[in-house]
């Protein structure tokens, strides 16, 4: 649906990263189901005036954490504490969600470090709900 911003403003934010809010998902399932996180591509979307370096791994600054579960299901792949999203190969975070109305949360944490110029960098995350 919308946007989630970061800004990482200031040294102490790119040294320790930067956490987001919670966000909530409903849903309604006629069937079991699992859900998978995975970014839309390997690398983040770079905007800005630098020319070189910034060719920024999601899987290397970017984290997710499950902190709210009432699937039915269990919190999958270490997701209970902050895990890398993978550009492109989606991880299981939610196995075995149950038939009918549910819902779970997650928080996001970027960590890119001093190690990329300044600049906007951007990506989509996926959130896939498949039948168990």
């Amino acid at each position: 649906g919308s946007s989630v911003e970061m800004p990482l403003n200031g040294t102490t934010a790119m040294g320790s990263g930067i956490e987001s809010p919670e966000f909530k998902v409903n849903l309604f399932s006629n069937a079991n189901f699992d859900v998978s996180v995975q970014a839309s591509s390997n690398a983040f979307t770079y905007t800005g005036t630098a020319t070189s370096g910034t060719n920024m791994p999601v899987k290397d600054v970017l984290s997710v954490i499950i902190t709210d579960n009432n699937t039915g299901g269990d919190v999958t792949n270490g997701y209970n504490n902050y895990q890398s999203v993978n550009g492109t190969a989606g991880k299981r975070v939610i196995g075995n969600g149950q038939i009918g109305t549910s819902s779970f949360g997650f928080k996001y944490k970027a960590n890119p470090g001093f190690n990329y110029p300044a600049g906007t960098y951007t990506t989509d995350i996926l959130y896939t709900i498949t039948k168990h």
